[in-house]
């Protein structure tokens, strides 16, 4: 059926980014009456016509599965399907009148002078928030947009503005074979996760009408995001969901403050600063004669990076400023804290930790003396930051929305830890005189013992005998007298060998490699291969991660409670089972075809699981041989048999 037919096109939105014919027409579909907006592509005719739809098709589909998340969704243009006739082919969208280019001129008059407040940038910055956010759902799927402009920004025409992602026709999918992407966008187009940021940065300057004599003017935190996201680092990953955060807490602060003033601090320098400290920090290449040279070094230095601040623990009053070159010591004024005088400034060195200092939020303005200090907080009305708020501690979010599941996982952390804890068994070295061979012993510990029974446990020696005449061999162990549970690398690895009874003590024969401890009272623990701090701080970055994802959180908690988005399924259709397994794997099997969000196979080991895991891997393959499918286990040995049973199979 012709789309003409099908839809009752509107006058439509044309952009100049595409090389072929190709438009985004409102439409409403005569079948079901709703209003979509469709992105459309005259065909040609030629072959490439047939290349341009097996684009599409792959895009839909890959941006089908990042909108399966109920998050992603708020933050892009919905993707419904593909739309096609004899003459055109595109994309059938939802949630949104129209792109941002198209705004009408009272819309955008109302948006300006919106920018010119704060209440209104406010506004602004979630909706610049919403757009990194979705630009960072597609990042994390592997798809580079590659053309974020107004046309690829879509609005709602009426009511408070509400922006979302769109303009998917030219995107990019890292790792597709034979992707003709490219080809839609205008030549020397650059296609990349960078370039993405830098466009969304100058729509992000467009919306708070930025540049020219009438732009508006931000404040200090404003401009630093703002050039963060015009000027993104290199060689760097940008994480859209961390920088929404940043966002967050630039308008919750905004908010707080409420006056652009109180995002400055105001510093002039003290008698003889200029002409004996500044001069060496420049080590001579700038005149001590030249104050203005000396007052803009000075400038740069301390807003090139966020410098931190900690107050000065030998001298009462003052406050250490910090930066990456310099330690500046301030006095605040007594008859107006407003103002700061840099009394001294040295080079910094290693041994400046700044441990306790906490970043500045605000900006740094150096003036040249005290009438220009206060001119400059005149002109701000008043409102510049006091320098007895620097350095203050802010406080915590509060975590009682999070969700339960949320708590639980900390509290699986917590008690992971306080197991690994658990098996620091105190031991005294009885006999090493034998090359490679040692003997210890279990020695009482009775606060060790009381803080075990604690949690309904038994005696550590008790614990000690039960893990040793269970102990296979697979255990590496390690005699350490800290109490920590990190053990270096030159920490002893020991082996069990056999247990043996003299002089009524029971020994523990012990092979070992490496240096024992000089001390003969120590702990004996198993020893972990690549540090249990780093795997520790591994599952905490993990577990704050899951914080804001509340599908995983859900799922978790209840894993049938949530089911995969269709969308999602058609990613990597899992097909019949094969009838070669027997009935507990196929049992396995089905649940998986159900299209829970989360499933666990468990099973003692032998019984078949990385067998199963294996074929659906390949029933998986053989039905869409572009799937991605990313194995991962706890550890490298897993990891590497997972890997071997694959390539048999496969």
């Amino acid at each position: 059926m012709p789309l003409e037919q099908r839809f009752a096109m509107e006058r439509g939105f044309r952009g100049d980014r595409f090389v072929n014919s190709a438009g985004v027409w409102p439409a409403t579909d005569r079948n079901d009456g709703e209003t979509y907006l469709l992105w459309l592509i005259r065909k040609t005719g030629a072959a490439v016509d047939h290349d341009i739809e097996r684009l599409l098709r792959d895009t839909v589909r890959r941006v089908r599965g990042v909108l399966a998340r109920q998050a992603a969704r708020e933050a892009l243009l919905d993707v419904i399907d593909i739309v096609e006739d004899d003459q055109e082919i595109g994309i059938r969208l939802y949630g949104a009148d129209g792109p941002l280019e198209a705004l009408p001129t009272k819309s955008r008059r109302r948006m300006e002078d919106g920018a010119r407040t704060l209440a209104g940038r406010i506004a602004i910055w979630r909706q610049i928030a919403r757009l990194v956010r979705g630009l960072g759902y597609l990042h994390a799927a592997d798809i580079v947009h590659g053309g974020i402009a107004e046309g690829a920004v879509f609005a709602t025409f009426d009511g408070p503005l509400e922006l979302k992602l769109g303009g998917y026709e030219g995107c990019v999918h890292i790792g597709s074979v034979g992707n003709v992407g490219t080809a839609l966008l205008r030549p020397g187009t650059v296609v990349s996760y960078g370039q993405d940021w830098r466009d969304l940065g100058n729509v992000a300057a467009q919306l708070l009408f930025q540049g020219g004599p009438q732009g508006t003017v931000l404040l200090p935190p404003e401009q630093r995001l703002l050039d963060r996201l015009r000027t993104p680092p290199q060689f760097t990953h940008l994480d859209g969901g961390a920088l929404a955060a940043e966002i967050a807490t630039l308008c919750s602060e905004m908010e707080r403050v409420g006056s652009s003033g109180r995002h400055e601090l105001v510093v002039l320098p003290g008698r003889d600063l200029l002409r004996r400290d500044v001069p060496t920090l420049t080590r001579g290449f700038i005149d001590v004669a030249d104050t203005d040279a000396l007052l803009q070094f000075m400038q740069d230095d301390l807003t090139d990076d966020a410098p931190l601040a900690a107050p000065d623990l030998r001298r009462e009053g003052l406050i250490q400023v910090f930066t990456q070159r310099a330690v500046y010591e301030v006095r605040p004024l007594s008859e107006d804290n407003r103002l700061g005088r840099i009394i001294g400034c040295r080079a910094r060195r290693a041994s400046d930790g700044a441990i306790d200092a906490t970043p500045i939020s605000a900006r740094i303005h150096v003036t040249a003396g005290l009438t220009e200090a206060q001119d400059r907080i005149a002109r701000t009305g008043g409102g510049a930051m006091a320098w007895g708020a620097v350095g203050k501690e802010r406080e915590e979010e509060s975590g009682a929305n999070d969700p339960v599941e949320w708590h639980a996982l900390i509290m699986i952390e917590v008690a992971t830890l306080l197991e690994a804890r658990l098996r620091h068994y105190p031991v005294e070295i009885v006999d090493s005189s034998e090359r490679g061979v040692v003997r210890i012993a279990a020695r009482e510990d009775t606060a060790r013992d009381e803080w075990r029974a604690i949690f309904k446990l038994g005696e550590a020696a008790d614990e000690l005998q039960r893990d040793m005449l269970g102990d296979d061999g697979s255990i590496e162990w390690t005699l350490t007298a800290s109490e920590t549970l990190t053990v270096g690398r030159s920490a002893p690895k020991l082996s069990f060998e056999d247990i043996a009874d003299a002089d009524g003590r029971r020994l523990y024969v012990f092979r070992y490699e490496g240096t024992l401890p000089a001390e003969e009272l120590v702990l004996l623990t198993p020893r972990s291969e690549r540090g249990t701090e780093t795997s520790v701080r591994r599952r905490l970055r993990h577990v704050a991660a899951a914080r804001g994802n509340l599908d995983l959180l859900h799922a978790i908690g209840d894993p049938r409670s949530v089911g995969l988005d269709p969308a999602l399924i058609a990613l990597a259709p899992i097909g019949d089972a094969p009838a070669t397994l027997d009935p507990s794997k196929i049992k396995a099997w089905e649940a998986l075809r159900a299209g829970h969000a989360l499933n666990l196979i468990v099973g003692p080991p032998g019984v078949g699981k990385s067998f199963l895991i294996s074929r659906l891997i390949g029933n998986i393959l053989a039905q869409t041989p572009s799937a991605r499918i990313l194995v991962s286990a706890q550890n490298h040995e897993a990891l590497a048999q997972m890997e071997r049973i694959l390539r048999e199979h496969l």
